[in-house]
């Protein structure tokens, strides 16, 4: 095993063919009168991954894998990113998956597939995550 992200297994022959790491920081913008516009920090923004896979029938069940990420980011909770050799990424939500078939067999299933995975990092504890704004505890007053 390569790496696991939640419950989904990458097997790969050698590694993901891309990993990019994107960090920012967040400004506020303050106009002034006269002059150029002062920014204030308001902190770091979150750590955003893309990373790019690409997955074969011989070394693992493209399908099984595909359907993993996909019900991954359905559930739209945090997942765990680990690496094969048992070190933690940390915490992240899949916002985006991107699915191209690149083979089939001659009755029309996928033999390989390459995928693109946007994670966003998710900071707080996965398993107590903060309340939806703007939805009631369930009782009308």
């Amino acid at each position: 095993m390569y790496a696991m992200i939640g419950d989904v297994r990458f097997e790969m022959l050698t590694s993901f063919n891309s990993i990019e790491e994107s960090h920012k920081a967040n400004f506020a913008r303050h106009e002034v009168l006269a002059g150029r516009p002062r920014l204030q920090a308001m902190g770091n923004d979150l750590t955003a991954l893309r990373l790019s896979v690409r997955l074969h029938w011989m070394i693992g069940n493209p399908d099984t894998a595909y359907d993993g990420l996909l019900a991954a980011k359905e559930s739209q909770q945090a997942q765990a990113f680990v690496y094969g050799s048992g070190r933690f990424v940390g915490w992240f939500v899949i916002e985006s998956l991107t699915n191209r078939i690149t083979q089939q067999d001659e009755r029309g299933r996928t033999a390989a597939r390459e995928l693109d995975i946007e994670l966003t990092e998710f900071v707080g504890d996965p398993n107590n995550p903060l309340p939806t704004p703007g939805i009631g505890g369930g009782q009308n007053p």
